[in-house]
């Protein structure tokens, strides 16, 4: 196993620029490259806005950021990751893109390199059935924003080696992420899986009218959200007890929302080019007010951090 002392990120968007940002932070030199010209030019910025966020909750002195930003490389050409000690794709989610990745980086890594892939859907194992090393390969899921939310889906294929099982493991943890090792791989993992089940349920809600945007997200904040920040939904079952979860679910389930196509109102929205935050409006309108609201809610989940 090797020393992991420069790991290159494919990617250089939101989050291939917040998990440069996360290992930098962590000690690692980090090169990143993004095909895409304008992409590339935006990555200081984004790590910056990383480390100003972590030193405004206190978790980054001066000294340390400009340190951290020091550690960071961008590279015009993939070429230029050919001596870094580990890979991280965090591309696009199309599958044709991140194979010819992966095929160009198996030609100018050494034969020992691991590769993790970001992805949160698409099965490794269809990444890797053209690759001439596919136990090099695994999926490394980090969450947005890498630098608040910790914990990383590290997802083996089945043809995926235990050492690079724990190059990924140790590359993590001394990064200061908290790494958890599926036991199989299914589509969207756990997280997105539980993520994009509620996300149906609420938009079905605001598509029937049961609510506006606001109570809904408001509710949940407010009650499971605030449960399930220190007790799973299946530790919380035990604890409410099986047989009362049992008689709600058999009258709750058939009544849940069951569509396999996005819902109109998600549909709708994608259609008129409002795409949420980036755009300005989405479910929500995204004026100066709500993205201040929205500074200062990282803020406190960085804080809640320090504390635990």
């Amino acid at each position: 196993m090797n020393s992991l002392n420069t790991v290159g990120v494919v990617g250089g968007g939101l989050m291939g620029s917040g998990i440069a940002a996360k290992l930098s932070a962590g000690g690692r030199r980090v090169v990143v490259h993004d095909s895409n010209a304008s992409v590339r030019a935006g990555v200081t910025q984004r790590c910056t806005h990383v480390f100003e966020e972590l030193g405004r909750a206190g978790m980054l002195d001066a000294v340390s950021k400009e340190a951290a930003m020091g550690r960071i490389g961008v590279a015009s050409t993939l070429d230029e990751l050919s001596a870094t000690d580990f890979v991280i794709e965090a591309v696009v989610e199309e599958l044709s893109v991140k194979v010819d990745i992966f095929s160009d980086l198996e030609a100018i890594l050494r034969p020992e390199v691991v590769i993790a892939s970001t992805t949160s859907g698409i099965p490794l194992d269809r990444l890797t059935e053209q690759l001439a090393r596919p136990e090099n390969f695994l999926v490394a899921h980090f969450w947005n924003p890498p630098h608040i939310i910790r914990m990383v889906e590290v997802v083996p294929g089945i043809f995926t080696s235990s050492a690079s099982v724990q190059s990924c493991l140790q590359l993590l943890r001394s990064s200061d992420c908290d790494p958890v090792i599926l036991k199989k791989s299914v589509p969207g993992f756990i997280g997105n899986r539980i993520q994009f089940a509620v996300l149906r349920e609420a938009l079905h809600m605001l598509d029937t009218g049961v609510a506006d945007a606001e109570t809904i997200d408001y509710v949940i904040t407010q009650t499971v959200g605030r449960r399930y920040r220190w007790s799973g939904p299946l530790q919380s079952a035990d604890v409410g007890g099986l047989k009362t979860f049992m008689s709600v679910s058999s009258q709750l389930w058939p009544e849940l929302c069951a569509d396999e196509e996005p819902l109109a109102g998600l549909q709708r929205l994608v259609d008129s080019g409002d795409f949420g935050y980036a755009s300005g409006k989405g479910i929500f309108t995204w004026d100066d007010e709500r993205r201040q609201r929205l500074e200062q809610t990282r803020l406190r989940m960085l804080q809640d951090i320090i504390k635990n």
